[in-house]
This record gives structure tokens, C-alpha cells and sequence, in this order.
């Protein structure tokens, strides 16, 4: 019987969902495929028909990933000022660690992979560029807009140092998640937020 493109497609996508979910509690040294099977719900030779190897799950589970997270996490950037736009991009940070933390385990424990790998060290800069150019697109859009203004030359780097205050935030959220109502620590992100908004 012949498998159908949705079929396949779903298949890959629940081994990449499970693969997610297994490196960020096993870490990657520490998973097998067998784990990343079961996780999926398929069996061993179905995961090797579609992947290579462990790496090759690792590489395509952080494309596939990160492209999720950026749709989800864009849709914090909206607002009329810099401290409407701060409160939502907190907001929408503050959901996409609640609802999805196996996400940010797993890109801490890919960004360590990262420097043993060069195929994921290559996936990962490639992941990281596609989220910096979908920020400087929208920063570009809300000063076309006059809603923040930025000088065109500051906005790549402004949208490099969100993303990795985003990530340290997350990170650090990860084996603290007591701090995740840590107001001081949003009030100052905040801050920062408006005053590199308005550049």
C-alpha cells in the first residue's frame, strides 16, 4: 500500500515533534533513536527511511522548530508605541516558554551540539539569521509606519541583541522557572525593549 504525501509528511513531522521532545530531556548525547521512535510513535525503520542518522533528526527537528517558533513569536511584535509592542513581545515570551519550554531545551542542547557539529553548527547560524531577518523586516515595517523609529543601519544588530536576550532569558528560565514571575527582571527587559525601539 502506498503512502500518501500528507501521510508522509505527517509521519515526518511527528519524528521531528518526538525528537524535539526527546533531546531536550535526554539531551542529545544521551537519546537514541529508539527513544526518538517511541517518542514518535513509529517504528526504527520507519525513522531511518526518512533520516539518515541521529544528527541528520537533530538538524531537520531545529529547522522545522525554529520556523514554528517564529510565526508564533512575530505575532508579539505588533502595537501603536514601543511600550505597547514591549508588553506584547513579553507576553508572547512569556507563553512560548510556558507552553512550549521543550522548545528551549531543545535549542539550548542544539546550541551546544552546535559547536561539536558542523551540520548543526550550519542549521543553527541559518536558523538564527531567518529569525534576525524576520525582526529587521518588522522593525523596517513599524518604522515605514512611524510607529518606532530606528535607524536603518541599527536595525540588523537591534534585532540580533532581542533575539539573544530572548534566548538568555529562555535559557535561564529553563532550571529556574520560579523567576518566570520575576517582575524586575520583565520591568528591566521591558526597558530595554522601548530604548531599542526607539533608536
Amino acid at each position: 500500500m502506498s503512502i500518501t504525501k500528507n501521510q508522509r509528511n505527517e509521519k515526518v513531522q511527528a519524528i521531528l515533534k518526538g525528537a524535539v521532545k526527546v533531546l531536550a530531556n535526554k539531551g542529545y548525547e544521551g537519546a537514541t533513536i529508539v527513544d526518538i521512535a517511541e517518542a514518535s510513535n513509529v517504528s526504527r525503520g520507519v525513522l531511518h527511511y526518512y533520516f539518515k542518522d541521529k544528527e541528520d533528526i537533530a538538524t531537520k527537528a531545529l529547522a522545522s522548530s525554529s520556523t514554528q517558533m517564529i510565526q508564533s513569536s512575530l505575532q508579539g511584535l505588533k502595537g501603536e508605541t514601543p511600550e505597547e509592542i514591549a508588553n506584547n513581545v513579553i507576553d508572547m515570551h512569556k507563553k512560548n516558554i510556558r507552553e512550549t519550554p521543550d522548545f528551549y531545551r531543545f535549542l539550548f542542547e542544539i546550541s551546544c551540539l552546535s559547536r561539536r557539529s558542523k551540520k548543526v553548527y550550519d542549521e543553527f547560524i541559518i536558523c538564527q539569521d531567518k529569525v534576525i531577518h524576520a525582526i529587521k523586516d518588522w522593525l523596517q515595517n513599524a518604522c515605514n509606519e512611524n510607529i518606532i523609529k530606528i535607524r536603518a543601519e541599527k536595525r540588523e544588530s537591534i534585532a540580533e541583541i532581542l533575539l539573544y536576550i530572548s534566548d538568555g532569558i529562555a535559557f535561564h528560565l529553563i532550571d529556574r522557572p520560579n523567576k518566570t514571575n520575576d517582575t524586575h527582571m520583565w520591568n528591566n527587559f521591558k526597558e530595554i525593549i522601548i530604548d531599542l525601539l526607539d533608536k
